[in-house]
C-alpha cells in the first residue's frame, strides 16, 4: 500500500513544497524582476554614453558581460561569442582610456554599440533561462569576483611588504 501524506487544509506537505520549489526553478524569473535587472544595466550604458560616465558603470557592464557568458555556457544565447568578444574589447578600450585620462565614457558609437548588443543578448537570455540557471550564473560571477579581489588583495600585501 502506498503511503499518503495528509495535511490540514491550506498547508502543503514537505514533498509538495519541494515539488513546487523544483518547478519554480524551471521557470524564468518574473518579468518585473527581469525588467528591473535589465534596467540597471541599460542605465549604466546610458551613463557611459555621456561624457560623465563612471568606473562603477563600466563595472556594471562588465558584470553583464560575465553573466551573459555564464548563461551562454549553460546553453542560452546561440552564436553569441562574437557579441561577447566585441563587448569585451569595447569595455577594455573604455577601461584603458579611463585609466589614462580619468574619463570613463563610451561616447563613440564604436564603443557603446557593442555594449548595447551585449545588453540585448542578456535581455534575451534573462527572458529564456530558468531561474536556476540564472542563479548559477550569479554564483559563478560572485565566485570569480571574490577570487579576483583576493588576488588583488594578496598582490597589494606583497607590494607593501616589498
Amino acid at each position: 500500500m502506498e503511503e499518503v501524506e495528509t495535511t490540514s487544509p491550506g498547508k502543503m506537505t514537505k514533498r509538495a513544497t519541494g515539488a513546487k520549489a523544483a518547478k519554480a526553478e524551471l521557470l524564468c524569473i518574473p518579468r518585473s524582476l527581469r525588467d528591473e535587472v535589465a534596467l540597471g544595466y541599460h542605465m549604466s550604458l546610458a551613463c557611459l554614453r555621456s561624457p560623465a560616465g563612471a568606473v562603477s558603470q563600466l563595472a556594471k557592464i562588465g558584470e553583464a558581460l560575465m553573466l551573459s557568458n555564464f548563461l551562454l555556457d549553460a546553453g542560452f544565447g546561440r552564436g553569441s561569442l562574437q557579441i561577447l568578444a566585441e563587448a569585451q574589447n569595447a569595455i577594455l578600450a573604455v577601461q584603458f582610456a579611463g585609466q589614462r585620462n580619468g574619463r570613463w565614457s563610451a561616447t563613440d558609437p564604436a564603443l557603446w554599440k557593442p555594449m548595447a548588443k551585449l545588453l540585448v543578448l542578456l535581455d534575451e537570455q534573462l527572458a529564456r533561462a530558468p531561474s536556476s540557471q540564472l542563479l548559477r550564473a550569479i554564483r559563478r560571477y560572485e565566485a570569480a569576483t571574490q577570487t579576483q579581489l583576493k588576488t588583488m588583495s594578496d598582490e597589494r600585501l606583497l607590494d607593501i611588504a616589498a
